[in-house]
């Protein structure tokens, strides 16, 4: 088990492949550290970005303990993050905002529809009022030449996607999906940029490229499904994945954009999936969280299975909210 409020931070040198091209961050931080930006509407990869907080190429086993608004981050090898931000209703996001290759600790606030984002490069904070309580967030790099993950949002009520540009706070809207679909956003042709994608109710996939606004349907899966989407062969492409539960047992369906599909159970029913490259390899690892004993179990796509105590019940895993269910 974590301790309660402890704070501790070990980071390594960022190695190997870390994004290290550095743009403009979204907001020009005040004197006192805050900077209250407004924009409308105020009524890929394998997830390494994402939970990166120790600066190794690798994700690392994070959980957000809402009571006292602590992140807890652990590599495998046993390196630890641990900071406060946030509240006890906020949602955590975190997303390299800053283009440094490290996960920046960030919360969306349903209450107002602001995003509280802290830059791991400067510590400075920024606040940016996008979306309501109704949106469904879902951060990702999907504009501008550069390595910033930009605030975006899919409002089910208008089938309408927001999303703001992190270099220079220019706003994208278009219209794709409906109320009743499942996003599930990757770079689904490996350029770069990540595509915005819906899961419909008869299982149909359908995805947006982000370059040119071609749209393109995938079947695969069926509407029921929990999508988890990744790089599970390590190629740069979101490969189409799936998570089942069939009996007791969690059955992983993974469509490899190189080729060729794989099933495997792994997990039981009341576990929760947590898929995300924690062994650095480039590739997703299939993964779960037990939250009656806070264990972590990865099947590393190096080999093996590592189990890791980190996390207690009444935790939330910020790589959770990128998963996506009906």
């Amino acid at each position: 088990m974590l301790p309660p409020r402890s704070r501790s931070l070990v980071r390594s040198a960022p190695t190997g492949k870390v994004r290290r091209r550095l743009a403009p961050g979204f907001a020009i931080v005040a004197a006192v550290g805050i900077l209250l930006a407004t924009a409308s509407p105020a009524s890929a990869d394998s997830g390494t970005s994402r939970v990166n907080f120790i600066g190794t190429t690798a994700a690392d086993l994070t959980v957000y303990r809402p009571a006292t608004g602590t992140w807890y981050a652990r590599s495998l090898s046993g390196a630890t993050f641990i900071t406060n931000f946030g509240l006890s209703t906020d949602q955590p996001y975190p997303e390299d905002y800053d283009g440094d290759g490290i996960a920046d600790v960030a919360v969306f606030r349903p209450s107002t529809g602001q995003w509280w984002i802290r830059s791991s490069q400067t510590g400075a904070v920024s606040v940016v009022n996008f979306g309501v309580s109704t949106d469904v967030p879902y951060p990702a790099h999907y504009v501008g030449n550069d390595s910033l993950a930009d605030i975006a949002i899919f409002r089910p009520s208008t089938g309408q996607w927001w999303i703001r540009n992190s270099a220079n706070g220019a706003l994208t809207v278009f219209n794709f999906g409906s109320s009743t679909d499942t996003i599930e956003p990757g770079d689904y042709n490996g350029d770069g940029i990540t595509d915005v994608a819906v899961q419909k109710t008869n299982g149909q996939n359908w995805w947006r490229n982000g370059a040119n606004g071609a749209v393109a349907v995938v079947n695969y899966g069926n509407g029921t499904d929990t999508n988890v989407q990744g790089d599970y062969d390590g190629d740069d492409t979101t490969d189409w994945a799936k998570v089942r539960t069939q009996g007791s047992s969690l059955v992983w369906y993974v469509q490899r954009s190189t080729g060729g599909s794989t099933v495997q159970a792994f997990g039981s029913s009341s576990d929760l999936v947590a898929p995300a490259d924690y062994d650095g390899d480039g590739k997703t690892d299939i993964a779960i969280w037990r939250p009656a004993s806070g264990q972590w179990w990865i099947q590393q796509s190096t080999g093996g299975v590592a189990v890791i105590s980190w996390g207690q019940i009444g935790d939330a895993l910020p790589v959770r909210n990128y998963i996506t269910a009906p």
